[in-house]
This record gives C-alpha cells, sequence and structure tokens, in this order.
C-alpha cells in the first residue's frame, strides 16, 4: 500500500480549510447585501460597485483567528469608508463576524471594547436610514434599528462567549484524559514491577541459598549438593513458569478471558511454596483456621505474594536458630487473615533487599480493599494482612482509545 507524503497530506487539508473559509465568506458576503437598496440613488461611484468594495470588508477575516484584534479594526474602518461613501448600502456583517471572533478568543474587557467600536459603523448605519425615511417615521425608525443592532450584537457576543466556553471545557475534558492516561500507565508499570519482583527476588534469593548450600558441602557431601543444585534448577523452572503465568495475566483481554471463572486454589500453591523454602533449610510451620475457600485470582494472587514476600525476608534476614516460622491462616465468611512471624536475626541481612517488596504488599492489599501490618512484637517480626474472600465489584476501566482524543476542529465562523 503507498502512502502520501506528509508535506501533501498538509498541503490538502490546508487546501480544504481555505476552501471552507472562502465559501463561508462568500455567504457572508450575500447575507450582507441585504443592507443594499439598488433603487436608492446617490454617491460618489455608480450604484452597482458599492456592492462589490462590500466584498473588501471580507478579505481580512482569512486571518481572523490569528491577528483577531487587527482584522477586526480593519473590518470597522472598511466598513466606516464604505458607509460614509455610499448612500442607501449599510454593510454590518463583516464587523459582526470580527466582533465573534473577539469575543470566542479574548476576555470581557477586550469583548467590551470591541462592542463600543461598532458605535462608529452604527452611527453611520442610523444616519444612512435616517436619510432613507419619511420625517413622520424617523423615531420609530431610529429606535427599530438601534434595538435590532444592539439585540443582533447581543446575540453575536454570546455565540462568541458559548464557543470560548465550549474552547476551555473541551482543553480541560483532554487535560484530564491525558492525566488520567498517564496515571493509569504509570499504575500499570507499578503492578508490572511488583509482580517481576516477587517472582525474581523470591527466586534468585531461594537460588542463591541454595548454590551456596551446595558449594559449602560439595566436598563433604556430594550427594546433598547434588540435591541444592536440582532444587536451584527447579526454583528457576519455577520462576520461569511464573512469569509466563503472569504475561497471560497481563495479556489477557476480556474477549479472551472470562474474569468470572478465574478462580485460585492458594492451599496448593502455599504448598508448593512451603516446601520450596523448607528445601532452602527455612522451618515453616502452617496454621490453618476455618475453611478454606477459592478465591478470585486477584485475591489468590495477594495472598500468596503476601506469604511468599514474609517467607523470603524470613530467610534473608531472620534468625536461622530460633523458632520456626509461623504462618496463620484464618478462614471466615467474609475475609482471610494471614499473619508470618518469624525471630528477628542479628540485624546483618544474608542478601540485600530492593526495597520494593512490604511498599508493594501495601498497595496490594489496599487495592481490594484490606489492611496491612507489619511490625516487631516480643523479639519476633510480625507481618498480618486481611483481604476479602469476594473480588469487590468490579472497577469502571479507562479508555485510553483515541476516539474522544481528537482536537477541536477548525472553526471557519
Amino acid at each position: 500500500m503507498k502512502y502520501l507524503p506528509t508535506s501533501f497530506n498538509h498541503r490538502k487539508s490546508v487546501t480544504q480549510t481555505h476552501g471552507k473559509n472562502v465559501a463561508t465568506l462568500a455567504a457572508f458576503w450575500v447575507v450582507d447585501l441585504i443592507f443594499f437598496d439598488p433603487t436608492v440613488s446617490g454617491g460618489a461611484l455608480p450604484r452597482l460597485v458599492w456592492p462589490l468594495l462590500g466584498a473588501a470588508t471580507f478579505v481580512p477575516l482569512f486571518w481572523r483567528h490569528k491577528y483577531p484584534l487587527f482584522v477586526y479594526a480593519a473590518s470597522i474602518g472598511i466598513t466606516t469608508l464604505l458607509q460614509v461613501g455610499a448612500v442607501g448600502y449599510r454593510p454590518m456583517v463583516a464587523v459582526w463576524v470580527g466582533l465573534y471572533t473577539i469575543a470566542s478568543v479574548k476576555n470581557w474587557r477586550t469583548t467590551a471594547v470591541a462592542v463600543s467600536a461598532t458605535f462608529v459603523p452604527g452611527a453611520f448605519f442610523v444616519a444612512d436610514e435616517i436619510l432613507q425615511t419619511n420625517e413622520d417615521e424617523i423615531v420609530t425608525a431610529v429606535i427599530a434599528t438601534v434595538v435590532g443592532l444592539a439585540v443582533v450584537e447581543v446575540f453575536v457576543v454570546l455565540a462568541g462567549w458559548l464557543k470560548r466556553s465550549y474552547r476551555h471545557r473541551l482543553r480541560d475534558l483532554l487535560g484530564r484524559q491525558a492525566h488520567e492516561q498517564r496515571q493509569a500507565v504509570a499504575e500499570e508499570r507499578s503492578r508490572i514491577a511488583r509482580e517481576l519482583h516477587d517472582i525474581v527476588a523470591h527466586s534468585v534469593s531461594l537460588m542463591s541459598l541454595q548454590a551456596a548450600g551446595a558449594a559449602r558441602v560439595l566436598r563433604s557431601d556430594p550427594e546433598r549438593s547434588q540435591r541444592s543444585l536440582e532444587q536451584v534448577s527447579e526454583i528457576g523452572e519455577s520462576a520461569i513458569s511464573e512469569l509466563h503465568r503472569m504475561l497471560e495475566f497481563l495479556d489477557a483481554s476480556e474477549e479472551s478471558v472470562d474474569v468470572e471463572v478465574l478462580t485460585d486454589n492458594v492451599m496448593d500453591r502455599l504448598d508448593g511454596l512451603l516446601d520450596g523454602f523448607r528445601s532452602a533449610g527455612l522451618q515453616v510451620d502452617l496454621l490453618v483456621d476455618g475453611t478454606p475457600a477459592d478465591l478470585d485470582i486477584s485475591i489468590g494472587n495477594t495472598v500468596y505474594r503476601v506469604v511468599q514476600e514474609a517467607l523470603t525476608n524470613a530467610l534473608k534476614h531472620g534468625s536461622r536458630n530460633g523458632r520456626p516460622v509461623a504462618v496463620g491462616l484464618r478462614w471466615t465468611e467474609s475475609e482471610l487473615t494471614i499473619q508470618v512471624r518469624n525471630d528477628l536475626g542479628d540485624g546483618k541481612s544474608r542478601k540485600p533487599g530492593t526495597g520494593r517488596g512490604l511498599n508493594g504488599l501495601i498497595e496490594r492489599v489496599h487495592t481490594l480493599g484490606g489492611s496491612f501490618d507489619a511490625e516487631i512484637d516480643s523479639g519476633q517480626f510480625v507481618v498480618t494482612a486481611v483481604v476479602p474472600v469476594r473480588a469487590a465489584a468490579t472497577l469502571p476501566t479507562i479508555d485510553l482509545t483515541d476516539d474522544d482524543q481528537d482536537s477541536e476542529p477548525s472553526s471557519v465562523v
């Protein structure tokens, strides 16, 4: 498929815009001819010349959006000269178009000054009306003309203000949409970063400890060293599987995945998680109170990550010679309480942390409407999280399509 050059498309767009401007201003000039009376004689030039000269009042309007004040002043001047020289011809439409533009782009003070400037051609408009009216009808004609001019100018100014208000609302709306897009992207990046941290940091910690243990007993106990190396391989494969699982979940769309059927048997996953830590040398006891239930996938992932992060921290920072790490799950009909207790270590971390773990858990739990707490109690580090058993109502999604984000189309008026 062949594409036209960008410069060609730009020239085509400019040509179309100019064509619309010409057609619109020509229509206004036709409307302006309403104020031309061919039956009245007088003036310095032949009668039919004045309407042609009246078209000159619309020429500056081609630049009204770029130079609104200058163009308006030029329209006032040309219109006034035509009204002074002609008899029976009172052009005003170009002035009103310029006034509309001023009202749509400038503040009310500038608009007020622009309205007062219309008094000059307006006075000649009224004077010409007096010359064409019988003496006994002059007062009525003058009142009707002044009121008519005032009504038209009020309508023009209000139309311009409405256009200006619409433009401001549109700009605010686009600004809010852009902000929501940036916020959504930042939240998605944060979510992916949390997932990667939970998978990679946990797996790397276990692999590092298993590899270190294998190196220590390589000569004295080759079989034990081999088992440790096999566990390193198993942990790596598990991490790859979790990464694939995460990517599949992130790529899942509403058309391909039914969210309501995505449930998680978290107990089966936790059994495998605890076995991995036990194989790394961490003593872990699991205490379950209540009847476990299948959880929504988002809740199940959060429960899994809370236990995983707490055990990883216990493995890296906790005491290896104290009591076993206690993992407690208390199930009720409405919520699940997770509590992990481990004895404090000597303050010397075996592996440096990234600082994302606990902060990521706080965000995860709070997103579900739960609570999270981490504290030191009686020589133990205690992590407690409470999450709902059932997912909350689906949050509204943000439409990131470009359908409603087009800039305001350029107006020919």
